[in-house]
């Protein structure tokens, strides 16, 4: 917020500065002001709009992208609880199952591959 106010305030004050400073030269004298003060002025004028600009775009986005992420985490949640209990019940399950010889124990493929091929089939 502050870089927004400031971006304000830089273009109030050069577009102040611009127009007393051409008035009173335009009045007191028959010159003009430097166009290189004015050129740098309108400069300065036209950073502080745009750092203003984007100062508030950001703000925006800043906004919606926070709204957005409450969301999704409100859904995930209510993604977690519902499937939670479903994977809850099949966990609990495999674990309770009574310890079978070779039921749940983690083989290699290729320990299962050969004990696979060294197996009667049926064609035998």
């Amino acid at each position: 917020m502050a870089i927004k106010w400031t971006g304000a305030l830089v273009t109030a004050v050069s577009l102040a500065i611009l127009a007393t400073a051409n008035v009173v030269v335009e009045a007191v004298s028959d010159g003009a002001v430097a166009p290189i003060l004015n050129m740098l002025l309108i400069a300065a004028a036209a950073v502080g709009t745009v750092l203003v600009v984007v100062a508030e775009l950001y703000r925006r986005l800043d906004s919606r992208l926070g709204v957005l992420s409450d969301f999704l985490v409100v859904r995930m949640e209510e993604l977690e609880s519902r499937l939670a209990d479903h994977n809850a019940g099949l966990i609990e399950g495999y674990l309770a199952r009574p310890n079978e010889p070779g039921s749940g124990n983690v083989v290699p493929l290729a320990a299962w591959a050969a004990k696979a091929r060294s197996a009667p089939s049926a064609d035998d």
